[in-house]
């Protein structure tokens, strides 16, 4: 595998992330610790943990008991066992990382941030000589069904033409009508058991007949490279180990395990051999832990709510945008149903939540005491995972995506409200992943991976406006221009005896500008004709360096096992390890 660092001021020039990783002045006042850079790494950690030991309070041993409660009922206590006990040295810290419970841990970036929180730890711990303990935070409060509800995977059927303008993204959902989700549906995501069947048969379904259909035809294709009957299967490298694969795959969601489960024993199983700590909040013996954060913080939440308020407006200010909408209550509870609503707070200061299709409503000292009785009915959003994080494990780094580290520069204030500074804000490890036959198309074009990201009708375009032979547009135009200029002064001339003939005059006029303009279009379609081929090869390459998105936010992880081995994922993590990463560089990873 081959790194090639991109700075992120190419792909995005004016981002949010891209004046982070720059260091702007502007943005310091949001950040504890900032700007964060490769010379700046011990500095700015020691300062970290200088803060955290006069902070961290949390009794060590109790917070290890209440995790390994956690890790019971995920089912991984075993492998969670070696990584866990070393929370009970006195200096031992958290890099942590975390992610929505989607199918498999789809899409590329949630292994990006796994990989980051591992490689970041590793470089921290020798930086400073301290245990550095990566950690992945399962978003196992969330209800957000459709955010986890998908797998979009390349499709390499022959049944899609090479040329044809249309996706090169197949995507599978489970199907929220059936009476088997519809009665889960906004209950914890974590907690939605029974629904693997609604896409892993399909998914697997077809991805086995897509394979073998693949495998018995890709002699024939082979021969066929060179000529413009082409398909997309050909631009994927087939492998043996297929059937095992597809197999333990499948099982390894299971119908009769929860998604907290399955993707807590799925993402440990990928990443087997390097040792990383599963978190979250969403079990009553980290809420017991948490409790006394959860009563101050239901307590306090006007107050909470202004300061969040305040520092966004300032952010705005300042930066022109913000990532999260401050809402006016930042918590969520658990009703009899089990579903996760919002807990909504009135200008009287009461609050309400919908129970059974009706309304709800709470004082404040019945809140308050619903906090003491039951912390394990209140659910934090967005704003307070992080403070309910940072109290449950000594963190001195939180490895985010682009939004993550926007909208915890709305919080800084609400850190300082709870005694305790921001952890160190460290960008994910950026990618995109290239196969060799699309390594050697990237080739025969004049384009840079920024390029790929413009319209595909813009891509074309500037293509096309790169060959030597060009379209003769302006002198199509020329023609048209001179032929009615000549029409006009001669037809009006010769035709001057009636002149009732002027609307026919000028009927003809429009008619010879719209035979022109027909002619220019057929035209058009013969010289890009020309080059079908070739442009049907930039719109595979478009499709698949930003198949609606950027790769890594699309795709699913499982390809590239699929493709290239179950250990994909621990090899590249292998590589990462020894690769001097730069958090202003996204990566072309060339296999």
């Amino acid at each position: 595998m081959k790194f090639s660092p991109i700075p992120f001021t190419d792909l995005q020039p004016d981002s949010f992330l891209s004046n982070y990783t720059k260091g702007d002045t502007t943005l310091k006042p949001f950040y504890s610790f900032y700007p964060f850079a490769n010379n700046k790494l011990n500095d700015i950690s020691n300062k970290k943990i200088n803060s955290l030991q006069s902070t961290f309070t949390s009794s060590r041993a109790e917070i290890v008991e209440a995790l390994k409660e956690l890790h019971q009922n995920l089912g991984i206590d075993e492998s969670q066992t070696t990584i866990r006990t070393k929370l009970l040295r006195e200096d031992s810290y958290c890099i942590v990382t975390g992610q929505q419970l989607s199918w498999y841990g789809g899409p590329l970036y949630t292994y990006f941030k796994l990989m980051s929180a591992i490689h970041w730890s590793k470089r921290i711990s020798k930086e400073l000589g301290k245990t550095v303990i990566p950690v992945f935070w399962l978003a196992d409060e969330d209800h957000d069904y459709a955010e986890i509800n998908q797998i979009n995977w390349y499709q390499s059927s022959n049944d899609l033409g090479y040329f044809e303008y249309e996706s090169l993204v197949r995507q599978f959902q489970a199907d929220v009508k059936q009476e088997l989700l519809k009665s889960q549906v906004g209950m914890p995501v974590s907690q939605i058991k029974g629904d693997s069947p609604l896409i892993t048969n399909e998914f697997f379904d077809w991805l086995s007949s897509d394979y073998f259909n693949e495998q018995a035809t890709s002699e024939k294709v082979e021969e066929q490279l060179d000529s413009k009957a082409v398909k997309p299967s050909v631009q994927f490298r087939k492998n043996t180990w297929v059937e095992s694969f597809l197999q333990e795959s499948k099982e390894a969601y299971s119908e009769d395990k929860t998604h907290a489960q399955n993707f807590s024993q799925w993402i440990t199983h990928v990443f087997k051999g390097y040792d990383f700590l599963i978190a979250g909040s969403n079990h009553r013996s980290i809420k017991r832990l948490l409790s006394p954060i959860i009563q101050k913080a239901v307590t306090n939440d006007y107050s909470i709510t202004k300061l969040l308020k305040n520092q966004t407006e300032s952010v705005i200010e300042m930066t022109g945008q913000s990532q999260v909408t401050v809402m006016d209550s930042q918590w969520f509870v658990f009703n009899e149903e089990a579903k996760r609503v919002k807990l909504y707070r009135d200008s009287t200061n009461l609050y309400s939540f919908q129970q059974k299709g009706a309304s709800k409503t709470l004082t404040q000292d019945e809140l308050q005491k619903l906090t003491q009785l039951h912390p394990d009915w209140f659910s934090p959003n967005v704003f307070l995972r992080p403070i309910l994080q940072d109290h449950l494990l000594p963190v001195i780094a939180y490895v985010g995506g682009p939004t993550e580290i926007a909208y915890h520069g709305q919080m800084k204030k609400m850190y300082e409200f709870f005694g305790i500074d921001m952890p160190i804000l460290i960008p994910r490890f950026s990618a995109t992943i290239r196969e060799k036959k699309v390594q050697h198309l990237m080739e025969k074009f004049p384009f840079s991976l920024a390029h790929y990201q413009a319209s595909s009708s813009k891509l074309k375009n500037n293509w096309l406006a790169s060959l030597p032979e060009q379209f003769p547009d302006a002198k199509i135009d020329e023609l048209e221009l001179n032929l009615l200029q000549h029409y006009r002064s001669q037809a009006r001339d010769i035709l001057s005896f009636d002149p009732t003939l002027e609307g026919s005059i000028g009927k003809t006029e429009n008619d010879i500008h719209k035979a022109i303009q027909s002619l220019k279009k057929k035209a058009k379609q013969a010289y890009e004709s020309k080059f079908e081929r070739e442009l049907g090869q930039l719109h595979f390459l478009q499709s698949y360096l930003f198949p609606k998105g950027p790769m890594e936010r699309v795709l699913h992880p499982t390809y590239f096992m699929l493709h290239y081995g179950k250990n994909f994922w621990q090899d590249l993590l292998c590589e990462l390890l020894d690769y001097d990463t730069d958090i202003s560089q996204h990566y072309i990873i060339d296999l």
